[in-house]
């Protein structure tokens, strides 16, 4: 006769959230109170490594790759990913391997095992698992992940060079694949290890092995699961965000009319119409907080059911068994537990009370940052055309950004590749030609096939901006050297337009040298990537690539008295993102979206404030 075990199935996903779902939470809240923490600090090491250059950065690192300091850097790097693994993923597995076996999960135990078995994976193999699981799961998508390099991105700007390209995109497309292929054989190389006591050479192929005799089993399971769990996510969003959001923008605009000129603080208690609107910002910021919080609980109930799920599977597939049905355990302390996280609601109800009376020092914000047309006139006319410079000033640009280069006999034309072979079909490059064969060029941008223009100079390039927009003037390709930099500086100053150029580069040497011996020009360090202390460089603005562009860097950029600009903003989450931000620059190829979202922007709802504002304040809890 079948036991009470096996009438209900103990690992359901309401038995899971019910009975031991408030120890992961508790578990989670203790992972974020030990990780901010060791990340600071080590954060801090970081910093005091690279304190003498300021910051190593996509513009300075290779005087910094042949020093000791690379290595103590990486080691560093290494610890810090150790801990994240041992928090994300180690102690997680232990913690259901406990609950398969009937056991309550204690997550000390949980921690002290996987602090243990760290040891199993300092192995050349265990570094090379390391490697793909920091690096190569965030660009494939696929595997288990460590939220420290959740956002680890291939650039944009290269992104882009890789679509437009049709052997890179296929070289990347398999690329792709072959880490679609790896994730799939490395999907139990951890349970292989941490419950098998594999060596991870061992596991690799006791994983390869699992997957390759059971691989429909594992697709249909997955699948399942996988589509339960969404249908999970999505019922969540309905009912906390998407209903709330409906009702809230039903109420708004009568609200919005009748209280348009209400104040703050104990001016909204004054009238019947003040005391709706701040009710109305109340219910805005309480649904907003509790729709995102709501949204990251059920994340981690979601991910912690899939991993007990998918351990349950490792353990069947390994013992080629049904694993017997234990009931899952009750936490002996979920009453205390469900209080805590009950508590939560208050918070974020006291939270919405404040934000209430202080909506508008805390979210209202003018948008300052200014517009720069990437390669002069961005989507709107040809490249680095003069073209390009009447027809983003007449789009309300701030500045145009150019890419200057030296020819054969010393001349400084415009062009942004390192040949002419994309715009005039002829491979040599600028400093190879002389300008009287370079200006005999006919150039057509694949975006204006109808129009064909020349290659302007430098100086040409100078009096279209005069008194219209500021020049941002990238030294570029080859002859981004001190000569170049002295050459344009002289002839900005025989035009007398110091005030109306920046003078931008990836090359930080050459930054570095013009801001020192031309102090009174602007200048910029082109970035994709850096760690330390970046406001120490010596340039007066930060360009920065727009995935590496946070909140806590601006404003420590800012409090170093420098500026901060982003590179190459093209897309609509992406202008809406850094216009509610405090940037000072962006640098854009699409200046009629960004028009368009800036007045968005200017026309939202403090709903819509709080929604774009809020969305990642628990990512502190979360991470």
């Amino acid at each position: 006769m079948p036991s009470e075990n096996t009438k209900t199935n103990p690992y359901s996903f309401l038995r899971f959230a019910l009975s031991v779902f408030p120890e992961f939470w508790m578990f989670q809240l203790l992972a974020s109170l030990c990780l901010f923490p060791l990340s600071r600090l080590v954060w801090r090491f970081v910093r005091a490594l690279t304190a003498k250059s300021g910051a190593v950065t996509s513009a300075n690192y290779l005087r910094f790759l042949a020093s000791w300091r690379f290595p103590a850097l990486l080691a560093l790097l290494a610890l810090l990913i150790f801990l994240y693994l041992l928090f994300e993923l180690l102690a997680p597995l232990y913690l259901c391997n406990a609950l398969l076996k009937g056991e309550f999960p204690h997550f000390r135990a949980a921690l002290a095992d996987g602090l243990r078995s760290l040891r199993k994976l300092a192995t050349p193999h265990g570094f090379l698992f390391l490697f793909y699981l920091a690096v190569l799961v965030p660009i494939s998508g696929v595997g288990f992940r460590i939220h420290l390099t959740r956002n680890f991105y291939i650039p944009k700007f290269i992104s882009e060079v890789i679509e437009s390209n049709p052997h890179y995109f296929l070289l990347y497309s398999l690329l792709m694949l072959f880490l679609l292929w790896l994730g799939y054989r490395l999907a139990f190389f951890l349970h292989a290890v941490l419950l098998e006591n594999c060596t991870p050479r061992a596991a690799y192929r006791r994983s390869s092995e699992l997957v390759r005799k059971n691989r429909l089993r594992i697709l249909k399971e997955l699948v399942l699961l996988f589509l339960f769990l969404t249908a999970v996510r999505l019922l969540v969003a309905l009912f906390f965000q998407f209903i709330p959001m409906l009702f809230l923008v039903s109420k708004e605009s009568s609200l919005l009319d009748r209280a348009a000129e209400a104040g703050n603080g104990l001016e909204l208690l004054q009238t019947a119409e003040s005391r709706s609107f701040l009710l109305y910002r109340f219910a805005a910021a309480f649904a907003v907080l509790l729709g995102n919080y709501m949204r990251a609980m059920t994340g981690l109930l979601c991910n912690s059911y899939f991993m007990l799920r998918f351990t349950k599977l490792f353990l069947g597939l390994s013992r080629e068994e049904s694993l017997q049905p234990a009931t899952l355990p009750k936490s002996p302390r979920r009453k205390l537990l469900r209080n805590v996280m009950g508590f939560s609601v208050f918070l974020i109800a006291f939270f919405s009370f404040v934000i209430a009376f202080l909506y508008a020092p805390l979210f209202v914000r003018e948008q300052k940052a200014k517009l720069v047309a990437h390669r002069a006139g961005g989507y709107l006319a040809p490249e680095n055309s003069l073209a390009g410079i009447a027809a983003s000033e007449a789009a309300g640009a701030y500045a145009a950004e150019t890419d200057v280069q030296r020819t054969l006999d010393g001349y400084y034309i415009i062009n942004h590749d390192d040949s002419f072979k994309r715009l005039a079909g002829v491979k040599r490059t600028p400093p190879s030609m002389n300008l009287l064969e370079i200006k005999g060029l006919v150039l057509i941008d694949p975006n204006f096939p109808a129009t064909t223009y020349s290659v302007p100079t430098l100086g040409e390039m100078l009096d279209a901006c005069r008194g219209k927009e500021k020049l941002f003037i990238e030294l570029k390709g080859m002859t981004a050297d001190k000569k170049t930099a002295d050459d344009v500086v002289r002839i900005v100053r025989e035009k007398d337009m110091v005030s109306e150029v920046v003078i931008i580069s990836l090359s930080y040497r050459i930054i570095n040298y013009t801001e020192t011996y031309y102090p009174e020009f602007e200048t910029g360090v082109l970035l994709f990537a850096g760690v330390g202390n970046l406001p120490k460089l010596n340039c007066d603005i930060l360009l920065l690539e727009e995935e590496s562009v946070s909140n806590a860097r601006i404003a420590e950029i800012h409090a170093a008295g420098k500026q901060i600009g982003v590179w190459t903003v093209n897309d609509a989450e992406g202008f809406r993102r850094f216009f509610d931000s405090a940037v000072d620059y962006i640098i854009t190829d699409d200046l009629v979206m960004a028009r368009e979202q800036r007045e968005y922007l200017a026309a939202r709802t403090p709903y819509q404030v709080l929604e774009d504002r809020l969305a990642n304040f628990w990512d502190f809890l979360f991470f």
